[in-house]
């Protein structure tokens, strides 16, 4: 196992290609990465590679404040997300030796899972549009906490509960981790090997990669792994989680490994050494009426500035992700987090930026004043053409907006109609109606614009509230929910929380970035509850007679 390097090794490494980097490349990377860059604080790495080789590489922050550790070129870091791509390979390596077919359906292998009358291929999982709901989702309202100990058994007997997916399979592109959880599932009942073992075995030790594998235990000691930690007021807090499920996530890596994987891509060494396996790796999936899902098998198909991009990311705990690869420029960017913050994809798109020489459009937000009395003008919610709400709320005069089954993210004014998000390279416009009240409002992000429209506040009546009040039990969930009229508020009772309900329209119920729909038979009367996580939808709460 790698340690730390000298500092002469990383000035080698630095140097390999300067002519190939911008003037003054690291100083201006270590400005892109001033959030990461300090002392006494939690970081990550950054790491460039070109024609195949790793030229520059650097820490920033530190690995473990406990010991005083540094983030080093070699620090090993949990990639989250980024692991898809690993487990999709496990699976094209199988069908290349002709132990399964992508074309097979996923009942063949996990005979278990619920019949939803349209047969879910392995090719639908591989390109997320399997229409499963995602198992995480599902888990973490059921009351599971990151801490708890939770097996792949654990999860198939949770989507085994589920008695419709999310939309029918192959019509709809839906983000799903459940896809890459059961294909881990699927290596093993197929190699009667564990998915770590066989890509060790067929991946990671033919590439080179010593530092890298899939994580199935997660007391395992990893040396020169980073710490996953979460910012709090007071300083930072340890994020750890007993999940033994791996497949979506799982994979701990070096920049240098990720290099190798990457360069992998060009001149492949795997399997039977077959340029073909690379193709169907980076080919977009198909929905069933033809068009693109651009989303290849566990790996993202786009453009950025307008120039091809393959890429992933990687959100877990503490720890975030981006790799990317440009293709036709033979170049990759990684970075790798441990602070509890999503900086890795906008630090790659800045740095790609910078290795380009492309002006980057978010250079122009410059964020101003705006008075709080315009600011309150903006607070409410916004429906989304999916049925999503968008919630505007103002502390102080920080305004911010959460989307039904996403964080809350602040978002800064550069006029008075106009705002932009930090995290990520996305806007956030107010439009005013003919007379002059913001009456709709716009997100414009990747080129692509959503238009929403503000509902009035509704004010439930005193029966309408009333009417809410009783016991609503799932059987996809296996759980209960009491919701409760106490003083004029409502809340909601589950297994481990009491939350407060919110009432946007006549049949919605939100808390907490959930969303419930209201069920309602012929005459009105309330029957039950459906529940959507962004991820997961449609879960269903009967309501309990004489409740």
């Amino acid at each position: 196992m790698r340690r730390s390097c000298c500092l002469a090794v990383l000035v080698a490494a630095v140097s390999f290609a300067q002519a190939q980097l911008p003037q003054n490349f690291e100083s201006e990377v270590d400005k892109i990465c001033k959030e990461w860059n300090r002392p006494n604080a939690p970081g990550g790495v950054v790491g460039v590679a070109m024609d195949g080789k790793l030229v520059f590489a650097k820490g920033y922050g530190m690995a473990n404040l406990e010991t005083n550790t540094p983030n080093t070129r070699d620090t090993v870091m949990d990639v989250g997300s980024v692991s898809k791509q690993f487990t999709a390979m496990s699976i094209l390596l199988l069908e290349e030796e002709g132990k399964l077919k992508t074309s097979d359906s996923v009942s063949k292998y996990v005979p278990e899972l619920p019949d939803y009358g349209r047969p879910i291929t392995i090719d639908n999982l591989l390109h997320m549009t399997s229409g499963l709901r995602d198992y995480i989702s599902l888990m973490a309202v059921n009351g599971w906490n990151v801490v708890d100990a939770r097996t792949f058994q654990d999860a198939i007997d949770i989507m085994c509960r589920q008695t419709g997916p999310n939309s029918v399979p192959g019509e709809k592109w839906n983000y799903c981790n459940t896809g890459y959880m059961l294909m881990a599932v699927i290596v093993q009942r197929v190699s009667g090997e564990s998915l770590a073992q066989f890509a060790k075995e067929k991946i990671f030790t033919p590439l080179e990669m010593k530092d890298t594998q899939f994580v199935t235990d997660p007391q395992t000691m990893i040396p020169n792994r980073a710490t996953s930690y979460q910012p709090t007021q007071h300083g930072y807090q340890v994020l750890f989680s007993s999940l033994a499920i791996y497949g979506d996530g799982g994979v701990h890596t070096t920049l240098a490994d990720l290099t190798r994987w990457h360069e992998n891509f060009y001149a492949n060494k795997l399997g039977k050494g077959d340029q073909k396996l690379i193709d169907k790796m980076v080919t977009p999936g198909l929905l069933s009426n033809g068009s693109s899902t651009g989303y290849g098998c566990g790996l993202m198909i786009d453009t950025f500035e307008g120039l091809r991009r393959i890429r992933h990311g990687g959100n877990w705990l503490g720890y975030n992700a981006m790799t990317v690869r440009f293709p036709d420029k033979h170049v990759s960017l990684f970075a790798l987090g441990n602070d509890g913050t999503n900086l890795s994809t906008p630090y790659c798109d800045s740095i790609a930026r910078l290795l380009f020489g492309i002006k980057a459009a978010t250079q122009n937000h410059k964020q101003v004043a705006v008075n709080t009395e315009i600011l309150k003008g903006y607070v409410g919610t916004y429906r989304l053409p999916d049925g999503r709400i968008a919630s505007i709320s103002l502390a102080g005069d920080q305004l911010s907006a959460q989307v039904t089954g996403q964080p809350k993210f602040d978002i800064f004014p550069e006029s008075e109609t106009s705002f932009f998000l930090k995290v990520v390279d996305a806007q956030f416009e107010f439009v005013k109606d003919s007379d002059g009240k913001i009456g709709s409002a716009k997100i414009h992000q990747g080129g692509k614009t959503i238009d929403l429209v503000r509902t009035e506040p509704f004010k439930p009546n005193a029966a309408q509230l009333k009417a809410l009040v009783g016991t609503y039990k799932s059987f996809e969930m296996d759980m209960e929910v009491t919701i409760r009229l106490e003083a004029g508020k409502l809340t909601c009772k589950t297994p481990d929380d009491l939350i407060e309900l919110s009432m946007p329209s006549e049949d919605k119920l939100t808390a907490q970035g959930l969303q419930f729909d209201l069920v309602r038979d012929a005459e009105g009367t309330i029957r039950g509850l459906s529940l959507d996580l962004g991820r997961a939808t449609g879960m269903k709460f009967i309501k309990q007679e004489g409740a």
